[in-house]
């Protein structure tokens, strides 16, 4: 076998490489984005699961405040209230709060090295 043609193969050999070097990178590239694209898909259905539980909750306790306090409409603008504050408070806390939280989780699931 001559020189030349080691070369050739050599050549052929670290071509096949960087193909199959390029093709496991997409692979793991398609599987992180489908794990993150779950993650959001299940973090979209809970957090739907948990308003409306919320709203549920909240329904509830204007009933039953309004059924104490004997008026029809007062336990509803109690409950309104408690949601303003809480918006209040939240909005003083610090800025990006649940941004800095999905960042972090979405970088998280990236870079993970469980499979």
């Amino acid at each position: 076998m001559s020189e030349i043609e080691k070369m050739e193969m050599l050549a052929d050999d670290v071509k096949q490489y960087v193909i199959n070097r390029l093709d496991l990178l997409k692979l793991e590239a398609a599987a992180r984005a489908a794990e993150v694209g779950t993650g959001m898909v299940s973090g979209l259905l809970f957090g739907m699961f948990g308003m409306l539980f919320v709203f549920f909750l909240s329904l509830g306790a204007g009933f039953y405040l309004s059924n104490i306090l004997g008026n029809s409409y007062i336990g509803f603008i109690i409950v309104g209230g408690f949601y303003l504050v809480l918006i209040f408070i939240l909005s003083l806390s610090k800025k990006g709060f649940l941004d800095k939280y999905v960042k972090d989780s979405v970088i998280q699931k990236i870079f993970s090295k469980d499979e």
